[in-house]
């Protein structure tokens, strides 16, 4: 009996001690572990949302920067093209005026009469056309309208006018030439004014 008994003893001693204290031990210490490891490892739904806001700033940033930065190459490449173009035109008026040639024209059109003249800048060619289309831009044709050049975009408001003793003229049609041939136009919303003495 006494056998059974401690027998009966150890095992129910055993039995409790086993079962509590690995209970406790294994049920506290599994639950801690797995409660701090899942905190260490994720994110609050706040810090997501904060994340995302940075990262959206920061593109946005991004694309203004590269945007500006495409249209200032663009308007200094147009502004490069437009003075070029200016010296083209001012070249080609310069000449024309230089062959004297005997000149009629109205406000939108003049031409030379390059057989009359003593130049010889354009060789060979007879007349030489200088037009303002609807369009506002300046074209240049020699000897025929069919194979014209524009020289010069957006003159808005371009004229020439003709100046006989500082008297100015929308038309000329006489034998001798005026005195100065003005060509004025808008650029940028300001008045520009070429003028060509053929005293």
């Amino acid at each position: 009996m006494n056998i059974i008994v401690l027998k009966q003893r150890g095992f129910t001693l055993s039995k409790q001690r086993g079962f509590t204290a690995g209970k406790q031990r294994d049920f506290t210490a599994g639950k801690r572990r797995g409660f701090t490891a899942g905190k260490q490892r994720g994110f609050t739904l706040l810090e997501m949302v904060l994340a995302l806001s940075i990262f959206s700033l920061i593109l946005l940033v991004t694309y203004q920067v590269l945007v500006s930065s495409a249209q200032s190459k663009l308007r200094v490449s147009q502004e490069v093209n437009r003075q070029y173009q200016l010296r083209s035109a001012h070249h080609t008026l310069s000449n024309a005026f230089e062959t004297k040639a005997r000149i009629k024209g109205d406000r939108h059109r003049i031409e030379f009469d390059l057989s009359a003249g003593d130049s010889t800048w354009l060789d060979g060619a007879r007349w030489l056309t200088l037009v303002i289309r609807d369009d506002q831009s300046l074209w240049a044709s020699i000897d025929s309208d069919k194979d014209a050049s524009r020289i010069l975009d957006s003159a808005s408001g371009a004229e020439f006018r003709y100046l006989k003793d500082e008297v100015s003229h929308s038309k000329w049609q006489a034998v001798r030439p005026p005195h100065a041939v003005e060509f004025s136009w808008f650029s940028g919303g300001e008045p520009r004014r070429w003028r060509f003495e053929l005293r």
